[in-house]
């Protein structure tokens, strides 16, 4: 909820409006992967089929759908945060987290459709870093704000 709040507050400081926009809308996502949960797969609870089912609930897709959201905004907000904070040193950081988001994404693509036992790593590898950018992102913006 405090990165949806923090997002309205990037849309109305005249910051970036798109980039509190593209914010929002990661906050959105993860408040609504957080309500909608996934089914059990992957041997995750015990007791799970070993593999990734064919069929889906709704809670399931709808779950895939809000995570979408979170994977896809963080890297746009990256890229717009480059041109919204012009100091050189933050431009090189923003483009960093940039590559480093789209390689994450590309290989959790990989590791979902190979139904791969490091699915949960490489999603790790993608939230860790790219929720303590976001944090950093916030700290700067307070700055300059």
């Amino acid at each position: 909820m405090g990165i949806t709040v923090g997002a309205a507050g990037i849309m109305v400081s005249g910051v970036s409006f798109l980039l509190g926009a593209i914010l929002g809308i990661f906050g959105l996502s993860l408040i609504l992967s957080g309500i909608f949960r996934m089914d059990p797969m992957l041997s995750y609870p015990e007791g799970a089929p070993a593999g990734i089912p064919d069929e889906h609930s709704r809670h399931h897709a709808l779950h895939d759908s809000a995570g979408a959201g979170v994977f896809l905004s963080l890297p746009a907000a990256a890229v717009i945060a480059a041109f919204v904070l012009p100091d050189p040193f933050w431009q090189v950081i923003w483009g960093a987290m940039v590559i480093y988001l789209i390689v994450c994404f590309v290989l959790f693509d990989k590791a979902w459709t190979n139904a791969s036992a490091r699915l949960g790593l490489v999603q790790r590898a993608f939230i860790i870093p790219g929720w303590i950018w976001l944090g950093a992102l916030f700290l700067a913006l307070a700055r300059v704000a």
